[in-house]
């Protein structure tokens, strides 16, 4: 009996936060498309990016492991050719991994052959294994050449689209709206620096999961806590291979059936590396501040984020507990030593 290899597609989002689905209870966000995959499938409503910026939380997400073991800090910093990930899972299950975008990695210089090759430039690469059939790195490619080239006819003025808007009279409604309701929507994510950090508004992320081969768990909601270095092993029991001994998740298949293992995690841990703000890329920046104290045990911070606390772990030894089941709004911090100290141990088991 021939025996029909499931295909798989996994889709990615920048920058989408856990709580901006109206399926979730966002009272403003609608988000009918992500409702539809919802209902035929399982939302995982607790689900945490272990990493950030883009190419930290990638690297997680397509090597099934930790900041801490695959080593790729900041944007740039290049993923280690040792590690394997999911295309190079699939071709030894005999898939043809194919992408449309970029894996937002940067080329291992180990594995180049002189200082010349154009993936050094840049860190909007595809990790190898993966086919590339579309590229949708910077710098763009010439859309409006390429559709005109298959028929499709634009008018040639639509570069007027760019042109600024004309000078006008300044409504004197702007001060009032950012005094009395902008600052209303700030709550830890919003691009002024407490992105960078460790509020979980940057890490918790949509999940949704949809097998068609458990339809009677479709429009369900999983309530534990999952991460991305998940994904990669629930891939592997998907396509019929084994787990990569290097992964540091677990497959989320008994939840994917209905079923809730009897050994799961209590939290999400997270990670942020900041050292690489520190470098001046400017002409004279670089010899004005290299080297400034970027040791990664001064520069980085861990969080252990369970159901009713958060715990920040600083590397230089000082930390931060709060207490998210008086306030959510991460604003209320605790001290007490008998809350503390589990919190720190259990992120001594996690490491």
């Amino acid at each position: 009996m021939r025996v029909v290899k499931p295909n798989v597609l996994l889709i990615t989002l920048d920058q989408f936060r856990g709580d901006c689905l109206s399926s979730a209870g966002h009272k403003i966000v609608r988000t009918p498309n992500l409702d539809e995959l919802a209902r035929n499938g399982v939302r995982l409503a607790n689900h945490f990016s272990q990493a950030a910026p883009c190419s930290p939380g990638r690297a997680s997400l397509y090597t099934g492991t930790y900041q801490m073991n695959h080593r790729v800090v900041a944007n740039g910093t290049p993923l280690d050719d040792r590690f394997d990930n999911v295309a190079r899972m699939a071709l030894r299950a005999g898939y043809e991994p194919t992408i449309f975008g970029y894996t937002d990695q940067g080329v291992d210089p180990r594995t180049t052959q002189s200082g010349d090759d154009p993936r050094l430039s840049t860190y909007q690469g595809v990790l190898p294994g993966f086919n590339r059939v579309l590229n949708l790195s910077e710098p763009y490619p010439p859309w409006i050449d390429h559709l005109k080239q298959h028929g499709f006819d634009f008018g040639d003025d639509y570069n007027n689209a760019l042109r600024t808007e004309p000078d006008r009279h300044e409504d004197l409604s702007i001060s009032t709206f950012l005094t009395d309701e902008f600052f209303k929507w700030l709550d830890h994510q919003e691009p002024i620096k407490e992105k960078l950090g460790f509020f979980d508004a940057s890490y918790r992320i949509i999940g949704i999961v949809r097998d068609p081969n458990n339809p009677h768990t479709h429009g369900t909601t999983i309530e534990e806590f999952t991460e991305n270095v998940d994904i990669m092993p629930t891939i592997a029991e998907a396509i019929g291979v084994p787990v990569p001994l290097q992964c540091d998740g677990a497959p989320l298949t008994d939840f994917l059936r209905g079923i809730t293992p009897t050994r799961w995690r209590n939290g999400a841990t997270y990670e942020y590396d900041w050292r690489h703000i520190y470098i001046d890329d400017s002409e004279q920046g670089a010899a004005n501040n290299w080297p400034r104290d970027r040791r990664l045990e001064r520069q980085h911070l861990t969080v252990r984020r369970t159901k009713d606390a958060a715990y920040v772990q600083f590397g230089d030894g000082s930390w931060l507990a709060f207490d998210l089941a008086l306030d959510p709004t991460w604003r209320t911090t605790f001290d007490d030593p008998k809350r503390v100290l589990p919190l720190a141990q259990e992120m001594l088991l996690w490491r």
